[in-house]
């Protein structure tokens, strides 16, 4: 999938969620968004000196590498995927519910308990 298809089908998602009286799923997945995907990346560390000449800094000789934690942006296609499993995960936990049709059964397709 593409960014620009995953960027529609993320709006469209979110609406129909906030449509459907889930806008917090989507409150909540905008929140973790906005903090970004945590990382785990190496760089180089040292001492900073003054060059002489130019009086910029730059790091000593000596630098070793190390792990360092960052943010970075989310994709549109791991946003998109963020929002599927979180409305997912979270319409299994309060549960889905079944409505009846005219037929007798539910849209689960189960029969419709019969009310006295």
């Amino acid at each position: 999938m593409q960014e620009d298809e995953a960027e529609i089908h993320f709006e469209r998602l979110a609406r129909t969620l906030s449509d459907g009286g889930l806008s917090w799923i989507v409150e909540d997945v905008k929140a973790a968004i906005s903090l970004g995907n945590i990382v785990e990346k190496e760089a180089r560390t040292g001492k900073m000196k003054v060059d002489a000449e130019s009086g910029k800094y730059r790091v000593a000789s000596g630098r070793k590498r190390e792990k360092m934690i960052a943010t970075i942006p989310y994709t549109e296609v791991e946003k998109l995927r963020l929002l599927v499993d979180a409305a997912a995960n979270s319409l299994r936990e309060i549960g889905l519910r079944a409505y009846p049709f005219e037929s007798g059964t539910t849209s689960c397709g189960d029969r419709w308990p019969e009310t006295a």
